[in-house]
């Protein structure tokens, strides 16, 4: 499905999720490291769709992995852990890199930034915590237009 986030249910939306776990008093650590576990489990998830919808010329390398240790893993003594990342790359040397940049972020259930030769992209979990994950992407210098990840939108990309 190619659309804009007119075309996305906005029960996804899950704004309160961040808030919820800033602000809970039943937040412990147990939770914390769910939630990390389930942003690697989602990310790996991502980087698998990506991978299978790579057009003819392009491959794609495990990235660098991502030093991650937010606010609230500190604050509940998580260890500091590491992310996966994607470097995808075509037959002419263009390069595109896929990163992780933040799982507690308010009004989303995680952010990864897609940088090409030209743009830089949000893709952006909206799915509440531990829900399906529903990602959806905007150009860094238009966030109000949002798209759903899907292999169409992954080939405009790369073009």
């Amino acid at each position: 499905m190619n659309g804009s986030i007119d075309q996305v249910n906005e029960q996804n939306v899950s704004m309160g999720t961040v808030l919820e776990d800033l602000t809970s008093e039943t937040i412990n650590a147990e939770h914390i490291r769910r939630r990390v576990t389930n942003w690697k489990a989602r990310l790996n998830g991502l980087f698998a769709s990506i991978r299978g919808w790579l057009p003819e010329g392009w491959e794609a390398r495990d990235g660098e992995p991502v030093y991650m240790h937010e606010d609230l893993m500190r604050k509940f003594g998580i260890a500091a852990t590491h992310m996966p990342s994607l470097k995808l790359q075509d037959s002419a040397g263009h390069v595109v890199r896929i990163v992780p940049r933040g799982l507690w972020i308010v009004g989303v259930n995680g952010r990864v930034d897609l940088k090409n030769h030209r743009h830089h992209y949000l893709i952006l979990d909206m799915s509440r915590n531990f829900e399906q994950p529903d990602w959806q992407a905007a150009r860094a210098d238009q966030r109000h237009v949002r798209e759903i990840v899907n292999e169409d939108w992954l080939r405009r990309v790369l073009q």
